[in-house]
Parts: structure tokens; sequence; C-alpha cells
């Protein structure tokens, strides 16, 4: 199985910490960590079970349950519960539908985006951010719309799909380079996605491209300019 997280690089205030090797925050992402202590022990996740099928695909009835993976966030990474044969079975009776939906949405490569990705961010060896955050690459596997419902993106040798996310390193944290006088803290920020996907639930609908909740940005937040 392909890598479901591709870290870039850390916006920090520290230049010398901007070329560390790093990991996504635990409170933000889930990990591979996370991901391998899962498949040893799936009881101590506090998530709806799902039942599993003999073939290994979760066994899905009606509207798709929450997934077990995804431990109180709005997406999982591609894993062992993605219903790879189900997805597959769509695709194959709708490929035209798949195919024509998922160019409109990707025009280049998701390995040329993160190479460039990569490559022309220099502004961050010039100065500091006042809230550090964390730049990755994720391959998501189910994810929840904005309708609240749960639904398997498409994710598939011939349709890959990757999503950039910036997450706060010091979430609810101060803000730095703020005189103390000010009461600041580092957000979270959030922007609308488009993917595509599938409702295992519900084979006989189309592939179709949902709105999803990714997020995108780490933003010093300022309560009303108010002195402590």
């Amino acid at each position: 199985m392909e890598p479901s997280i591709v870290v870039l690089y850390s916006q920090s205030s520290s230049p010398q910490a901007a070329q560390e090797p790093l990991s996504l925050p635990r409170q933000n992402l889930v990990t591979e960590a996370a991901l391998a202590a899962r498949a040893k022990n799936n009881d101590a996740v506090a998530a709806p079970q799902t039942p599993v099928r003999a073939d290994g695909d979760v066994l899905l009835r009606g509207r798709s349950p929450t997934p077990r993976c995804a431990n109180g966030q709005p997406f999982c990474l591609y894993d062992q519960e993605y219903p790879q044969q189900r997805v597959h079975e769509i695709l194959n009776t709708y490929h035209d539908d798949a195919n024509t939906l998922y160019h409109a949405l990707h025009r280049y490569n998701p390995q040329e985006l993160i190479n460039r990705d990569n490559q022309t961010h220099n502004y961050r060896h010039r100065g500091h951010f006042a809230c550090e955050s964390e730049v990755a690459y994720l391959r998501p596997g189910w994810a929840r719309n904005w309708k609240d419902q749960w639904v398997a993106v498409v994710n598939t040798d011939k349709f890959p799909q990757m999503v950039r996310v910036e997450t706060c390193k010091f979430l609810n944290q101060k803000c730095e380079f703020l005189p103390p006088c000010y009461k600041s803290s580092c957000m979270q920020r959030f922007a609308a996605t488009r993917l595509l996907c599938v409702d295992p639930a519900n084979p006989h609908q189309r592939p179709t491209i949902d709105v999803f909740e990714m997020p995108v940005a780490c933003s010093c937040f300022v309560e009303n300019f108010r002195f402590l």
C-alpha cells in the first residue's frame, strides 16, 4: 500500500526546525503510527463498530456509517479499511462518468503539484511566522461531506487523489512576536475541498464530485485587541 502522508515542510519561526524531518501533529491528523496502533488494537478506538465482509470490505447498508478509522476526524487516510472492492465495482460500472469528472477536477498529476509546492516556498527562509504550521499531502480514503455523510474518496491507481493540508503545529497556543498585552492564539483555518467520491452504501449511484472541509492554514487570532 502506498504512503498516505507526504510531509513537505514546516513553516517554522526557526530556520533549523524547517529543515528537520517532520510528522503531522497528532491532535490534528491521523498519523501512520496511529493507524498501526489501531490495527493492533481496534477496541482502543472509540467509534462505531462496522461489520466487515469476508473479502475485507466494510459491510454497508443504506447509509455509510462512521468508519472506525475516523477517530474523531472528518476524514480518514487511505488504509486497510478502504472499501477497495466496492469502489472498483462502482468505477467499473460508471467508468466513463468517473473518467470525465476526474479529469475535469484534476488537470495535473498529484506528484507534479507536490514537487512544485516543495520548490516554491523559499519565502519561509526570509522571515518568520506568528504561528508555526506543517504542510503535507494526504491520500484520503473516507471523508465526511458538508451534509455530514461519510463517503469513499476515489483513490485508485488510475484515479489517484491527494489533498494539500496545512495544520497548526501549536494549536491554540499564543502567537509569537506579539506584545504580551494582546490575547492571541493560533487557530486552524478550513476551506472547501472538492473530491471525486462514491457512496459504497449505494453502489447504483454514479460517482460524483462532493465538497469536504479540510485544514488549509494556521492563522494568528487576536481577540478584539483587548488588553489583558
